[in-house]
C-alpha cells in the first residue's frame, strides 16, 4: 500500500516505475525459504553427475532436461525420491537417482539448486506466438469457466514463479522448457505420469485440450513479449477520466484536496521490488488525473 502526499506522487510513481527489479522469487528471504535444510555450498561438488543434464547452474541446455534453478529443495527432494521407489520412470534419471544413497547428499544436492536465480524464459522466436503466449496467460490467470480448467496461478503464483512463505508442494514452473512443459502437462492427461498429489494435476489436465498444452507452456517458458497482441486493434480515443479501475473512493475529489493520498491496492509482490500488474494500472490512473491538473502538479 502507497502512502504519500500528492505533490510528490508523479515523481514517486515515475520512479516506481522505471526502477529496475530482479526477478519476482529472489529476494534473500524467499532464496533462503527454497534451499530448507541443505547445504548448498556442499551441494556443489555432490551435484556434479546432476550438472551433466541438468547444467552447472540448474539452467539445463536441452529441452528433456528440466532447469531446476531456483526451484524448492522440498520439491527437488521429493521427485527424486519418487524416482528411486518407481513412482516415476525415466531411464536416465531412475539410475542416477539410485546412486544418491545418502539423505543428506540429497538435502545439500536440492539447496544447490534452489539457491541459484531462477530459471528464466526464452524470448518470443516469432510473431505467430505472440497470440499463443496470450492465450496460455489468460488460461493461467483466469482458467476457463467454459470447460472448468482451473486456473494456475492459484497453486503456482504469478507468472509461474511459485508461491511464498514455503509453499513447496507446488513447483516453480516458470520460465521452464516449453517442450519439458507440454511432456509433463500430457503425460498428466494421459496419466503416464501419477505422483502428483490427491490426482490433482490428472483432474486439471483433463479440462485442457493440446492447444490449451501449448499455449500454456508457451507463455510460461517464453518472456513476455515486446509488442502484443500480434494484430493490432484500432486506437481507443484517449480518456478524460482516470482509466478504471482506479481503487481510488472518489478520485477526483480526494486528488484534489490538501491532504495525503492513500492509494489502496498498489502493491510490490510477496519479497520483490517489482510492482504487481493492477498496481500499474492504479498508477496510471493518477498520471492519467495529474496531466489533468498541470497547475498542481507539474510546478
Amino acid at each position: 500500500m502507497l502512502h504519500c502526499n500528492k505533490n510528490h506522487l508523479v515523481v514517486l510513481t515515475v520512479a516506481l516505475l522505471t526502477a529496475s527489479v530482479a526477478y519476482a522469487g529472489d529476494s534473500p528471504s524467499e532464496i533462503n525459504q527454497r534451499i530448507g535444510n541443505g547445504d548448498p555450498v556442499a551441494g556443489r561438488d555432490k551435484s556434479a553427475l546432476c550438472q551433466g543434464c541438468h547444467g552447472e547452474d540448474g539452467n539445463s541446455v536441452a529441452p528433456t532436461f528440466p532447469k531446476l534453478a531456483g526451484q524448492w529443495s522440498d520439491y527437488i527432494q521429493k521427485q527424486v525420491r519418487e524416482f528411486q521407489n518407481g513412482a516415476r520412470y525415466n531411464e536416465t534419471m531412475s539410475d542416477v537417482a539410485a546412486s544418491v544413497d545418502n539423505f543428506k547428499d540429497l538435502f545439500d544436492i536440492a539447496a544447490y539448486f534452489a539457491s541459484q536465480k531462477q530459471m528464466e524464459g526464452t524470448p518470443i522466436a516469432a510473431s505467430e506466438e505472440q497470440n499463443l503466449y496470450l492465450e496460455g496467460e489468460k488460461l493461467f490467470t483466469q482458467g476457463n469457466e467454459r470447460t472448468g480448467a482451473f486456473r494456475c496461478v492459484k497453486c503456482h503464483g504469478e507468472y509461474g514463479k511459485g508461491q511464498p512463505l514455503n509453499n513447496n508442494l507446488f513447483p516453480v514452473i516458470g520460465g521452464q522448457h516449453k517442450e519439458y512443459l507440454v511432456k509433463q502437462l500430457t503425460d498428466f492427461k494421459t496419466e503416464e505420469r501419477e505422483n502428483d498429489r490427491s490426482g490433482m494435476m490428472l483432474r486439471i489436465t483433463t479440462r485442457l485440450t493440446d492447444h490449451d498444452i501449448e499455449a500454456l507452456a508457451t507463455y510460461l517458458s517464453r518472456e513476455p513479449p515486446a509488442l502484443v497482441p500480434a494484430v493490432a486493434s484500432a486506437p481507443m480515443p484517449a480518456p478524460t477520466l482516470p482509466l478504471a479501475p482506479v481503487v481510488i473512493s472518489e478520485s477526483y475529489k480526494i486528488l484534489m484536496e490538501d491532504r495525503p493520498v492513500l492509494i489502496e491496492g498498489t502493491n510490490f509482490g510477496i519479497g520483490a521490488a517489482k510492482l504487481k500488474k493492477t498496481a500499474n494500472v492504479q498508477l496510471d490512473g493518477v498520471v492519467e488525473f495529474a496531466t489533468t491538473q498541470p497547475d498542481r502538479y507539474w510546478k
